[in-house]
């Protein structure tokens, strides 16, 4: 790596975390990193029921699947 690539890359902080499929810990991590690193690597994230969303077609509503929304 040449000395200006280094230079271009050398305040670059990232940050891995197995995650465990925990809604909870996703949460924390990224309230908790969030002026700490500049990519978070989060490794085995939940991907389930988030919540049910109103439906016009289905009296039970629809689920929605997916990853958790966090402002971060």
């Amino acid at each position: 790596m040449s000395d200006t690539t280094y230079e271009k890359f050398a305040g670059l902080r990232i940050y891995s975390q197995n995650i465990y499929k925990k809604y909870d810990w996703i949460s924390t991590l990224l309230e908790r990193r969030e002026n700490l690193s500049n990519i978070i690597l989060i490794q085995e994230p939940l991907w389930g029921l988030i919540r049910y969303a109103p439906s016009m077609t289905d009296k039970c509503s629809n689920p929605i699947i997916g990853m958790p929304s966090h402002p971060s």
